[in-house]
């Protein structure tokens, strides 16, 4: 009986050990990439939105497309705080380039004042203008793979993870 009980305590508690072990430390290959959940947020406005509150963004493509750029709604928590976006590839070396508007492409798109800049998206009603801001870009992704944004609204950063896949007829040079 002692000894089955013992057994039985090992097997658990081994069984415990090995949950608690990461993908990349069992099987020695990176975990697939966790993105950010998606949610249908302003159903009347977009279609699925990628991101936690206070920030989503909303690009209608979950693949790369080469050189083009990618039109991106940046939807926000109605703020008059600074916000900076930058981004980065968890899954390789590239860094995201971001425009606002006709300006260059920089690797940090920051706006002072986004309840001054907000665009008004086709059919939004003033409630909702009144509870966030839109703010509209175009993000460069130099390759598909797993890019995480940083947006910081005033001190507070929110990470917003994508997965791109490279869409049909396009190769990764």
């Amino acid at each position: 009986m002692n000894m089955s009980w013992f057994l039985l305590s090992f097997s658990l508690a081994a069984a415990g050990c090995l949950a608690s072990i990461s993908p990349t430390t069992v099987t020695g290959r990176p975990s697939p990439c966790q993105q950010s959940p998606t949610q249908n947020l302003l159903p009347e406005l977009f279609g699925p939105m990628v991101g936690i509150r206070p920030v989503w963004l909303v690009d209608g493509s979950a693949t790369w497309r080469g050189d083009e750029p990618v039109k991106t709604m940046w939807v926000l928590l109605r703020t008059s705080a600074a916000v900076r976006i930058e981004g980065r590839q968890l899954d390789g070396p590239g860094v995201l380039k971001l425009r606002q508007g006709d300006g260059p492409p920089a690797e940090m798109l920051v706006i002072a004042n986004p309840a001054n800049q907000s665009v008004i998206p086709g059919g939004a009603p003033p409630d909702i203008m009144r509870a966030y801001v839109f703010l509209s870009s175009n993000v460069f992704y130099p390759s598909p793979g797993c890019w995480e944004f940083t947006v910081r609204i005033g001190e507070e950063a929110t990470r917003i993870v994508r997965d791109l896949k490279p869409a049909a007829g396009f190769e990764v040079k």
